[in-house]
């Protein structure tokens, strides 16, 4: 399912930022590209809420923008397990898109559920290649940005050598 996924985000389109439980997907979550909500919040290539409709039914919704279609399908999975991961892991703690909510040990978390998702090796190529695409984007000038996913890189090491020893 994922591959279907990553197969077809070449293809889509720009969409509202209004969604439907008609959107949610066979992963069981809403995948939409829109750049707009993703620089208003202030990330960069993903980020994730929750969409609750009145049927009572709630679905993590995966946000990407336009850069997100640069990367390679290992860093794509990397990124939407990542996200799937905020919602597995941390959902009471997730806000909507009116507000920001960010914790290192969050993303250290959801950074850990992808990798038991792709593997140790896929999962710091993946942020490898992220930390790559943030600093062409920014033009060097994201330091603190940059620092973080270069602190989530050394903590996936981290986890590696355990789960290696």
């Amino acid at each position: 399912m994922l591959n279907n996924i990553l197969n077809n985000v070449e293809n889509m389109m720009e969409q509202e930022t209004q969604v439907t439980v008609n959107d949610i997907n066979e992963m069981g979550f809403i995948f939409i590209k829109s750049t707009d909500i993703i620089s208003s919040c202030g990330y960069l290539i993903a980020c994730m809420t929750i969409a609750r409709f009145e049927e009572d039914v709630e679905a993590p919704v995966v946000i990407i923008d336009y850069n997100f279609e640069d990367l390679s399908k290992n860093a794509q999975a990397f990124m939407i397990y990542h996200e799937l991961g905020h919602y597995a892991l941390q959902r009471d703690k997730l806000v909507n898109i009116e507000g920001v909510y960010r914790d290192i040990n969050d993303e250290f978390e959801a950074d850990e559920y992808a990798m038991a998702q792709i593997g140790c090796d896929n999962a710091i190529a993946a942020m490898e290649e992220m930390l790559e695409m943030m600093d062409e984007l920014s033009f060097g000038l994201n330091e603190l940005g940059m620092e973080e996913v270069r602190i989530r890189i050394d903590n996936l090491k981290r986890v590696k050598a355990l789960v290696e020893a």
